[in-house]
């Protein structure tokens, strides 16, 4: 499916794309990365020698004088070192990330802390203007 990849090939390797988002606003005010639901986690199977690619994307919302952040884990542990901040009310997340891991079954997730106060990351939102969804959505690119 567009959120689990288990299988792969090795003589026919492809591109296999994920892709997930919330369904709902999901909020921390946790000073530490916490994944932020499961329901966004993408899962797959994986080479050695093959890299994944990692992107999200959306919105969230802080209290005023406080700073949301997003980063994305795989399979429980720490972020990664790609995070995107933001202090102001309204935040746009971008973040892209490129690696390899060890082979076999693996999940990557997306995690968020807050300085200060609830943040939200948005969920639900569509906004009027029919070229642009803020619903924070991961997507990861594999090869199998």
């Amino acid at each position: 499916s567009a959120t689990q990849r288990f299988v792969i090939s090795w003589f026919n390797r492809r591109d296999l794309a994920l892709v997930n988002n919330f369904t709902a606003d999901r909020t921390t005010n946790s000073t530490t990365y916490v994944e932020l639901n499961t329901e966004i986690r993408c899962e797959f199977l994986t080479w050695g020698d093959e890299a994944v690619i990692v992107g999200v994307s959306g919105m969230f919302t802080t209290p005023v004088a406080a700073t949301g952040s997003t980063a994305v884990g795989f399979d429980g542990t720490n972020q990664e070192n790609a995070i995107t901040s933001s202090s102001a009310v309204n935040g746009a997340i971008g973040i892209m990330l490129c690696r390899t891991l060890s082979e076999g079954y693996h999940y990557v997730t997306v995690r968020g802390a807050s300085n200060a106060g609830t943040v939200t990351w948005e969920g639900a939102t569509y906004v009027a203007d029919a070229t642009r969804v803020d619903r924070t959505s991961l997507t990861a690119l594999i090869r199998g």
